[in-house]
């Protein structure tokens, strides 16, 4: 086989040398496109240990009081009727998944000017961390009840109230 003229240079190279420049050229495109991105879309959906149980939420001692669940499970909406110096509670049924006692973030908005504190009667360990903010310590399994004191003072002006509550999760200490 004769060797091939390179244009405008008047040289030229063997066969086996350009069959060589198509191989590498050939290697780097496949090299090339293995480390690439993938384009497109796709779902991801990531799930979260703690959530709320199937019995739900409860409200006791409330004129009106309603909750829906998020379809998530893992936030709801509340609403009640309250007049001066009122209380009731909202009873949150939570089930841990995971395997091991999980560490969980409640956050209330929109909830001023009421007063939100964690019952001492709850089976779920919580600690006020800021005004509508809670830290949650849940045991594995299901049945753990959060139960939240819902409070109003005596200048407050009767009404139908409402607030949403979310649950989020907290990255767990490593040991």
């Amino acid at each position: 086989m004769k060797d091939i003229p390179i244009p405008g240079t008047g040289k030229k190279i063997p066969p086996a040398v350009v069959a060589m420049i198509f191989i590498l050229i050939g290697a780097g495109a496949t090299a090339g496109a293995a480390a690439g991105t993938i384009e497109g879309e796709g779902n991801t959906e990531v799930e979260q240990a703690l959530v709320i149980g199937s019995d739900g939420i409860g409200i006791d001692n409330a004129d009106d009081g309603i909750a829906q669940v998020g379809d998530s499970n893992t936030s709801f909406v509340t609403s009640a009727t309250i007049q001066q110096g009122e209380d009731y509670e909202i009873e949150i049924n939570l089930t841990n998944e995971a395997d091991e006692e999980v560490l969980g973030q409640v956050v209330i908005e929109g909830a001023a000017p009421l007063h939100i504190d964690a019952s001492d009667d709850s089976d779920v360990d919580a600690q006020k961390t800021g005004n509508g903010e809670f830290i949650i310590s849940v045991a594995s399994g299901a049945n753990n009840d959060l139960i939240l004191e819902v409070s109003s003072d005596q200048d407050i002006s009767p009404g139908f109230f409402e607030f949403e509550v979310t649950i989020k999760p907290v990255e767990q200490p490593v040991d």
